[in-house]
């Protein structure tokens, strides 16, 4: 009989882990027994020492205190922790991403399946590395909010500073392979720029399936490989977001701000973020006033 795998809360091959939330933690980092995958960008800096990885059978080696960042659809594996005892790790959904605006040339070298480091040292003390950890682990909307804040500020940041690929773009060697990967790498990142262009717009999965010259259930399924979560509930989560900073930071009325986000109704509006946030729309601004 196969022993049954016991998988911790927070790991990302974790059935039950929220594909479609931003997630954070401070652990030490070990030895993984083999690769895994999940549909985030994902962020690691490590203490203490350098750790080496393999990311879909190339080898690289992050500096201590040097930020990473690559997309975990790609297989990976941490193979060697060295000496380093914490590390922080952030696992970003892609659709958030794209929603920080600011961030899409970033975003265009994740999607290519590089992997990217800091040129150097990236600023983050460990005792802010705790306290950003801290504050995300505490049951206050407000303050995962500035969590959120503040990751988008320290990819800018790492931007600004310079990032550097560790890893190039994953080829493989096969040229059948390379060229299929080639085409749905090109189809996804060609249906997310879609979707983050016209998303506030009442579109449908055929209208993105259309775009990019694919039959829907392909591109559903292509969609749903590559990203972690079904087209759908992707559209749905980029509308909320935006809907929450609107209800968070304006006044504005929640039947405008429906509209605004995409929704064609007040009430679709309301079942979908009770669906997807376990309040109304109301109850959330409530939170912040």
């Amino acid at each position: 009989m196969q022993e049954e795998k016991v998988y911790q809360p927070n790991d990302p091959v974790n059935p039950l882990f929220v594909q479609d939330n931003i997630y954070v933690e401070e652990r030490e980092p070990e030895c993984m027994a083999q690769a895994h995958w999940h549909s985030h960008i994902e962020v690691n800096i490590p203490y203490g020492d350098g750790v080496e990885y393999d990311i879909n059978g190339k080898f690289f080696r992050l500096p201590e205190r040097h930020l990473g960042l690559f997309w975990a659809a790609i297989p990976h594996q941490l193979t060697n922790p060295g000496k380093c005892r914490e590390m922080f790790i952030a696992y970003i959904p892609m659709q958030t991403i794209i929603a920080w605006s600011q961030l899409q040339r970033l975003y265009r070298d994740i999607v290519s399946q590089a992997v990217l480091h800091s040129r150097v040292e990236y600023p983050m003390p460990i005792d802010q590395m705790r306290r950003l950890v801290d504050e995300f682990n505490r049951n206050d909307d407000a303050l995962k909010a500035v969590v959120n804040d503040e990751l988008q500020l320290m990819l800018k940041r790492a931007s600004a500073y310079g990032l550097e690929q560790l890893v190039e773009p994953v080829i493989d060697s096969d040229d059948s392979v390379k060229e299929k990967r080639t085409s749905q790498s090109q189809k996804i990142q060609a249906m997310l720029e879609f979707i983050a262009s016209n998303y506030k717009q009442p579109i449908a999965v055929t209208d993105v399936a259309e775009h990019v010259h694919l039959h829907p259930k392909y591109a559903m399924q292509m969609f749903k490989n590559l990203i972690g979560i079904p087209m759908k509930q992707y559209i749905n989560r980029m509308r909320l977001m935006t809907a929450k900073d609107l209800l968070r930071d304006t006044e504005r009325s929640i039947m405008d701000i429906a509209l605004t986000v995409g929704f064609n109704s007040n009430n679709r509006f309301y079942i979908v973020f009770r669906q997807y946030e376990q309040c109304t729309p109301k109850e959330f601004r409530n939170r912040y006033r």
